[in-house]
């Protein structure tokens, strides 16, 4: 029995980042425009341009922070994956300056712990993989994107 402890479908894009990005620049706006409206009525004018290039900026990145995910959840929901299943081999502990890196049943997985979309847990940051664990993953291009541990 497997018990899953990553999938890309539930582990993914945080919206939530980009509805407060939008609300703080909004606020800071509306306070801006209420401070500056009496003394500098021509930058006070300017101010909702400005709020509505800033929200622009906001979506644009985070439209593109988001793109490989989108990407990667489409290629698993199309079923353009591959899998493999088998006990860790080589397991290379990752640092700041270099990825973690493993091996399963002759399929070599490596990836930094950052944000980035797919698997990247460490394992000195509480990551659950350790040298000889049965596991089965869904990956593309050498990224993880369901990772199963055999109980």
């Amino acid at each position: 029995m497997y018990r899953e402890y990553f999938n890309i479908l539930t582990n993914g894009e945080d919206i939530s980042s980009l509805f407060t990005s939008i609300a703080l620049l909004i606020i800071v706006g509306v306070a801006f425009y209420f401070r500056m409206r009496i003394k500098y009525t021509k930058m006070a004018n300017l101010t909702p341009f400005i709020l509505i290039f800033g929200i622009f900026l906001i979506v644009m990145q985070y439209n593109i922070k988001t793109k490989e995910y989108r990407a990667l959840k489409k290629k698993l929901l199309e079923k353009k994956h591959s899998f493999v299943e088998g006990e860790v081999t080589n397991l290379l502990i990752g640092s700041q300056f270099s990825p973690e890196s493993f091996t399963v049943s002759g399929v070599e997985f490596s990836y930094y712990d950052d944000k980035s979309p797919g698997f990247h847990q460490y394992i000195v940051n509480g990551g659950p993989i350790k040298e000889g664990l049965d596991v089965r993953i869904f990956y593309y291009e050498n990224k993880i994107l369901g990772l199963w541990i055999k109980d």
